[in-house]
């Protein structure tokens, strides 16, 4: 894989540091715990049956902070804190079930954070098996997460692959170790040269690497991810 300079300078260019969907001027006002179902039916007899659902499902939980992060999240190293919020999500989802008038159609998943892989693989696949199992999953789906390459293992890319997963994006920023140390944010180049390759072995069709914007990056040291055939 080589970079150009005329490729880097064409994605030089302001951006938003988050995009929402919908976007923010078309959400409803004035949602209410009295309301609250009442938008969701909407949302779902509107485009639930055509375009089928897509879930983004938010793992706040991080061992370290990043410094440059505008995400919620809990700095905890109590894994403890695992096993009730995966019941929490899981009676939030069943609640979505009570409102919606027919099994859902689904669409895609997205796993955000904080830090997904904080989670245990089994911990990830109890929340996503039972959703997917209540679901039909369209043929076309796209399921997704944010993996840190500290901590996202061979075992964690195993188990999400085997419920359908195959887009992995890592939070990479920076290889300078000066700039990792200043945002907070360090992890060996060879853990994410493995934690790469272990999704390249498993079949991930997407491995995306998240760059710091403003930082001196050393894209040369990109040259040894394997290219596309």
């Amino acid at each position: 894989m080589s970079l150009s300079p005329e490729l880097i300078r064409s994605y030089n260019t302001p951006a938003p540091r988050y995009t929402s969907y919908p976007t923010i001027p078309v959400w409803e006002n004035n949602v209410s715990d009295s309301n609250w179902d009442i938008l969701v039916k909407k949302a779902f007899q509107t485009y639930g049956d055509k375009e089928g659902i897509t879930l983004y499902i938010h793992f706040p939980f991080c061992e370290s902070l990043c410094t440059y992060c505008g995400c919620n999240k809990r700095i905890t190293k109590n894994h403890g804190v695992e096993s009730p919020y995966v019941a929490t999500l899981l009676q939030e989802w069943k609640q979505y079930l009570l409102l919606f008038d027919q099994k859902p159609k689904l669409a895609g998943i997205h796993l955000g954070g904080g830090t997904p892989t904080f989670f245990s693989p089994a911990a990830l696949f109890e929340i996503l098996y039972t959703i997917i199992h209540a679901s039909d999953v369209l043929l076309d789906a796209e399921f997704s997460f944010e993996g840190h390459p500290n901590n996202t293992s061979f075992e964690h890319l195993q188990t999400l692959a085997k419920l359908g997963f195959d887009r992995v994006s890592y939070g990479i920023q920076d290889f300078d170790i000066s700039v990792q140390q200043a945002i907070h944010r360090i992890q060996p180049f060879e853990r994410v040269r493995v934690a790469t390759l272990n999704a390249r072995t498993l079949g991930y069709s997407s491995i995306n690497f998240d760059l710091i914007y403003g930082c001196l990056t050393k894209l040369k040291n990109l040259s040894w991810i394997p290219s596309e055939k």
